[in-house]
């Protein structure tokens, strides 16, 4: 996880879900993890150009989120 993200320029989001249930909406989890990870680092989603997301079944206590940003 990086410590702060670059103040200027546009961004690309990559995201991996684990998800045990497969009936959940990968859109849902994509703007809540979106706003608090821009609450988190100080910046406005509004300059993620980019967004790769990806949702992954696992078992149940077995979720995760991974997340690369550039």
């Amino acid at each position: 996880m990086p410590r702060k993200i670059a103040i200027d320029g546009k961004l690309a989001l990559s995201i991996r879900f684990g998800m045990s249930s497969k009936g959940s909406d990968i859109d849902n989890c994509v703007k809540c993890f979106m706003d608090a990870l821009s609450e988190k680092y100080g910046f406005n989603d509004n300059r993620i150009y980019k967004l790769q997301v990806e949702k992954v079944d696992v078992k149940k206590g077995q979720e995760f989120i991974e997340w690369d940003i550039k």
